[in-house]
Formats: C-alpha cells, sequence, structure tokens
C-alpha cells in the first residue's frame, strides 16, 4: 500500500483519525482515535507464550497421523481431521497450514466445501 499511494497520503490519513498512541516497553499499549474511541491492546505475559511451544509440539505430534489419513482417504475436511486428532479447531488449522507450507498437503475449495489433500515432499 505504501508503493501505491505514497507515504504522505498514509500519513495525512492516519493523523486523521488517530489522535493519540500510547507505547510502552515498545508494545503499543492503546490507541486513541479522533472520534474518542480508544483501543486498548492486552499482550500476553512472556510466560504464556513459552506455553504455546508446549502446544505446538504437541499438535506437531499428529502430522504422521494426518498425512497417513489422507493418503488413505484421499481427501478430508477440517473437521474430519480435527476429530481424528482430538485437537481443537485452531490446532488443527495451524497443524494443516504448517503442513501446506512444506508442501506435503494441499488445501482446496472455499468455506464448507475446503478439502484437504496429501501431496507428498516438495521436490
Amino acid at each position: 500500500m505504501l508503493d501505491t499511494v505514497g507515504i504522505e497520503l498514509l500519513e495525512d490519513f492516519f493523523s486523521s483519525i488517530i489522535e493519540k498512541v500510547i507505547i510502552i516497553d515498545k508494545n503499543v499499549t492503546s490507541i486513541t482515535f479522533k472520534n474518542g474511541i480508544t483501543h486498548e491492546f492486552a499482550y500476553k505475559p512472556i510466560e504464556k507464550q513459552k506455553n504455546r511451544s508446549k502446544q505446538r509440539l504437541y499438535y506437531k505430534t499428529f502430522e504422521g497421523t494426518i498425512l497417513q489419513y489422507l493418503k488413505e482417504h484421499g481427501s478430508a475436511k477440517r473437521i474430519d481431521l480435527q476429530n481424528l486428532t482430538n485437537l481443537n479447531r485452531v490446532a488443527t488449522t495451524e497443524l494443516l497450514n504448517e503442513l501446506i507450507e512444506k508442501g506435503l498437503v494441499e488445501r482446496r475449495g472455499v468455506s464448507v466445501s475446503i478439502r484437504y489433500y496429501y501431496k507428498g515432499k516438495k521436490q
């Protein structure tokens, strides 16, 4: 967007809608807009962020299960894989996105017709 409209136009736009930005310890803690609305940001403590890594390691243990299921069945919906692994929706989606990034799984379709297909390893 910066390349398209230029920095001056963006600066003018943001200064026309934002009254004040508060930053503490390099984190934006709140933005007050010209209309009086203030949005406050909440950051997780570092201890909670480390738990995410443990969760990621947990759901990654299901990579093989999902890949094997897709090999055997050809394709699956997210809910099928969610039920297979007993992971929640977010964890299942994150795992599938990682498998897509690795080139092992392909996503086809939109909305409720999305299906996941085994693609194999990238060459």
